[in-house]
């Protein structure tokens, strides 16, 4: 959890002549790439969002990540820091979410229940399960600076009238393919730079459009299980090209044959004519689409 704990790791890798890309949480060291977004503005965005909403400042609910990550600290100081600069009066309540559903909802719901009520919220992740918390506590919907998962946008679409109102941003699922692309590039012995950094992925309210920022759950499961939700806005923001998908096709260890396939913007975890990027050699062999 912890950035610097890696570094054995990293150093035998590097003595094995193994390139290291990390994307999302990123690794301190100079002996790997970096692909991320800015983390700490993250926080600054979903800060100046209740501030938006609540101008006098107010009580707040924080539910952070894993504790120990880069990605936490950097987000929770983002927050903090510009709550600080607003110069009103913030009283937060700290819960750890670990940017998992069952567990922000659970301490959220404590929260509530012990600190309770609150003027907003804002979280790292888990989301969905913080607002189902809070309709489970019967607590008022109030503006929410979160992450981007699908059931979290739905959520903020839906009760958006009641006083939900949202604020959705982080790294998107393009991501990915953006670290994938950039480990082929430097195994092709191209000059990659050390830390790539991609804009945030944002939808707020008024915006949110199913279809477009979030999709129906039920839809998304029969027709692509387990697929990542990446919208079109998103991937358009922060991959203007194309995404990468690998899949090995011959033997193993370094005589590994790779087959690389790009897939259009278009289709990228949108379209029902688009690969999916997770279990590629099974749908590949056995060609079934997403959306």
């Amino acid at each position: 959890q912890n950035p610097t704990a890696f570094g054995p790791v990293i150093k035998r890798a590097k003595e094995a002549g193994v390139i290291l890309v990390a994307f999302d949480n990123i690794l301190d060291t100079q002996d790997a790439i970096n692909v991320n977004v800015d983390q700490k503005g993250l926080g600054v965005l979903w800060a100046n969002w209740l501030i938006k909403h609540l101008p006098e400042g107010g009580k707040i609910l924080e539910v952070k990540g894993v504790a120990g990550t880069s990605v936490d600290t950097d987000r929770h100081n983002g927050i903090h820091e510009t709550f600080a600069a607003s110069g009103k009066k913030w009283d937060v309540t700290e819960v750890a979410g670990k940017w998992d559903d069952p567990t922000a909802q659970k301490v959220t719901a404590d929260a509530i229940a012990t600190n309770g009520p609150f003027d907003g919220i804002t979280a790292q992740g888990g989301d969905t399960g913080v607002v189902q918390a809070m309709i489970d506590a019967k607590h008022a919907f109030v503006p929410f600076g979160g992450e981007t998962e699908n059931g979290f946008r739905k959520f903020c679409a839906k009760h958006s009238a009641d006083g939900l109102k949202c604020s959705s941003a982080g790294t998107g699922p393009a991501q990915v393919a953006v670290a994938i692309k950039t480990a082929i590039a430097a195994l092709e012995g191209q000059v990659v730079p050390q830390s790539v950094k991609l804009p945030l992925a944002i939808v707020e309210d008024p915006n949110f459009k199913e279809g477009e920022d979030f999709v129906d759950r039920e839809l998304l499961d029969r027709e692509c299980t387990g697929i990542s939700l990446s919208p079109r806005r998103e991937t358009q923001e922060q991959l203007q090209t194309v995404a990468v998908a690998v899949q090995r096709v011959g033997a193993q260890g370094p005589l590994a044959r790779y087959e690389v396939r790009e897939v259009g913007l278009q289709s990228f975890g949108q379209q029902r004519d688009g690969s999916c990027l997770h279990d590629l050699p099974r749908r590949w062999k056995t060609g079934a689409k997403c959306l």
